[in-house]
C-alpha cells in the first residue's frame, strides 16, 4: 500500500496554494462547480489538540460533500461525507500545517458547503461564561458553538445545557480541561447535564453541537463554579429568598458560617408543579459535601468543620432535569451570615427627643401619619 501514501502526498502538492485559511472557531464557505472539483483549505494545529470538523450541504440538492484530511506529512488522518452532515472528530498527532480536501463523494455532483472548525483549545467563538449565569445560542444545521470560562483545581464545576425550542434537537455540551484534553460531556433531547472537578487550573473549552449533527434548535448554557458562584447573592441567616429555577437552571448563593456550627437549609416549591428542588452545597474550597431533594419541601441538615463561605446551588432533580418552578429558600444556624449593622449609627438622645416633639406637634394639628 505504498503507492497510495505516495498518491495522497501527491494529491495534496496539486492544490492550490492559496488554499484557505480556516479559521478556529469559525466557518468558511464554498462551492464545487465542476464535476470531479476539489476544493483546500487550512489549519495549524500542535500535538495533542483535538479537532472538530463538520460539513453541511446547503444547496439541498444531490451533492454529498465529502472532508478528507491530511497531516503535515500528507499522511491521511480521516474522511466522512453524507447527504446532509459529515461529522469528524481526532486529536493531533503531529504538530503543523493539516489540509483539508473538500470534494463530492461521488465525484460527479456539483454544489455548495459550509465548513465548520474547532480546535481545542483556543476555540472561543461565544466568548466568556459567566459564572452563575446563562448563555443562549442556536444550533445551525452542523454548526459548532464553542465558549471558555476559568476554573482553578478541585473547585467544581457545574453545567446544564437545555433545549429551548420544541424540536428534534439534542443539545450536548462537551468540556475540556486547559491542556486540551476531553473531560466531560452529557446531552438530552430536554436538559444535558455534566459536573466536573478539575485537576488543572486554567481556561477551560466548552464546545455545543447536536449530539445527532443533523439536527438545528435554540438552546440555554447554565455555569455554576464553587466557591465563586453567587447569582442570588447573600443567603443571611433566618431571612429567607424567593426565586425561581426555568428550564436546565442553576441557581446559586453564598453564606459565612463558623467552623463548628449545625446548620439547615429549606427550600419549599411554591409554585405546587412538577418541580422537584435540590439544594447542593459546596465547601469553602469548592468541593461537593452534601445533597438533597423533595418533591415539595427539602432540608439539608450539616455540621461544618470549617469556617469560611459557602456555596449553595438550587436545581430541579425531577423527571430528565427538565422541569421549572419558583420555591423560598431560608438558612439558619450560621452565625457567621448574619446582616452587618456595623455602620449603622444610633441616634443621640437629643435627637429622639426631638423627633418624637415633631411628631406630636404633627399629631396635635390634624396630620396623619403615612400609609
Amino acid at each position: 500500500m505504498r503507492w497510495l501514501g505516495v498518491l495522497m502526498l501527491a494529491l495534496c502538492a496539486s492544490l492550490p496554494a492559496d488554499a484557505a485559511t480556516l479559521v478556529n472557531g469559525g466557518t468558511v464557505s464554498g462551492a464545487i462547480g465542476m464535476a470531479g472539483g476539489l476544493d483546500s483549505h487550512v489549519f495549524a494545529a500542535n500535538a495533542g489538540e483535538n479537532v472538530w470538523l463538520r460539513i453541511v450541504d446547503t444547496g439541498n440538492s444531490d451533492f454529498q460533500p465529502k472532508m478528507t484530511v491530511y497531516g503535515p506529512g500528507g499522511t491521511l488522518i480521516g474522511s466522512d461525507y453524507d447527504s446532509d452532515v459529515g461529522k469528524l472528530e481526532f486529536t493531533i498527532a503531529s504538530s503543523g500545517t493539516h489540509t483539508v480536501v473538500v470534494s463530492d463523494a461521488v465525484g460527479t455532483h456539483t454544489g455548495t458547503y459550509t465548513l465548520y472548525h474547532v480546535r481545542v483549545p483556543g476555540a472561543n467563538e461565544g466568548g466568556q461564561l459567566i459564572n452563575g449565569g446563562a448563555g443562549a445560542g442556536t444550533i445551525d444545521l452542523g454548526d459548532l458553538d464553542s465558549y471558555t470560562f476559568t476554573a482553578n483545581a478541585g473547585e467544581s464545576i457545574w453545567m446544564r445545557i437545555a433545549n429551548t425550542g420544541s424540536s428534534v434537537f439534542q443539545p450536548k455540551v462537551t468540556l475540556y480541561d486547559p491542556a486540551g484534553a476531553r473531560v466531560a460531556s452529557g446531552y438530552s433531547s430536554q436538559v444535558g447535564d455534566v459536573t466536573y472537578t478539575p485537576l488543572i487550573s486554567g481556561v477551560h473549552t466548552v464546545v455545543v453541537s447536536d449530539t445527532v449533527g443533523t439536527h438545528a434548535g435554540d438552546y440555554k448554557l447554565n455555569l455554576a463554579i464553587a466557591p465563586r458562584a453567587s447569582e442570588g447573592g447573600t443567603l443571611f441567616d433566618g431571612a429567607s429568598k424567593v426565586d425561581a429555577i426555568d428550564l436546565g437552571d442553576l441557581d446559586s448563593y453564598t453564606f459565612s458560617a463558623n467552623g463548628g456550627e449545625s446548620i439547615q437549609i429549606r427550600i419549599s416549591d411554591t409554585s405546587a408543579s412538577v418541580f422537584f428542588p435540590k439544594i447542593t452545597l459546596y465547601g469553602p474550597g469548592g468541593g461537593y459535601l452534601t445533597s438533597v431533594r423533595g418533591d415539595i419541601e427539602a432540608t439539608l441538615s450539616r455540621q461544618l468543620t470549617l469556617a469560611g463561605n459557602y456555596t449553595v446551588v438550587v436545581s430541579d432533580s425531577g423527571n430528565g432535569n427538565a422541569q421549572s418552578g419558583s420555591y423560598s429558600i431560608v438558612l439558619t444556624g450560621a452565625g457567621g451570615s448574619e446582616p452587618d449593622t456595623s455602620g449603622d449609627v444610633p441616634l443621640p438622645l437629643w435627637a429622639l427627643a426631638l423627633l418624637a416633639g415633631l411628631l406630636g406637634e404633627g399629631l396635635r394639628r390634624g396630620h396623619r401619619l403615612p400609609g
